[in-house]
Formats: structure tokens, sequence, C-alpha cells
């Protein structure tokens, strides 16, 4: 284990990986543009009243996961 980032990106698929970081960058452009993830059919249907708060834990795991994996995925150690 060369550096602290490499050593997080062994054993995992780097596809997919770097697929779970283009979404989570695609979900923190949605809420920087103003999209109401909670205002969608399928969330008023699934969530109710709770909708806010279940896309509220999704932005927190979103930013979260680029924070995280963004190093690695933008230096290469994926590869």
């Amino acid at each position: 284990m060369d550096t602290i980032l490499a050593g997080a990106s062994e054993g995992g698929n780097a596809i997919f990986t770097t697929v779970l970081f283009l979404l989570a960058g695609l979900r923190l452009y949605m809420e920087m543009m103003g999209f109401k993830l909670a205002e969608l059919p399928v969330s008023k249907a699934l969530f109710g009243e709770r909708a806010k708060n279940f896309h509220r834990y999704g932005l927190y795991l979103s930013i979260g996961y680029v924070i995280l994996f963004a190093p690695g995925i933008l230096l290469g150690y994926n590869s």
C-alpha cells in the first residue's frame, strides 16, 4: 500500500466505483439546480411526508461518497 488512497480502492471494481461516482455527482448537480426530488410522484407514493427526509439522507450519502472516492477516481488510483 503506497498511499492511503490506493489502499481504499484495492479489491473493488473500478468501473462500478466510477459509475457510482458519476451518479452521486448527478445527484449533487440536481440538488444545486433546485430540482425537487421529494415532489416526484414515485417519492410521494412510496414515502409520503417522509420523502423530504429520505432525499436529504441521500444527499448526505452522495456528498460523502464524492468526498471519499473523488481523489482515488480523479487521480487514477483505481487502475
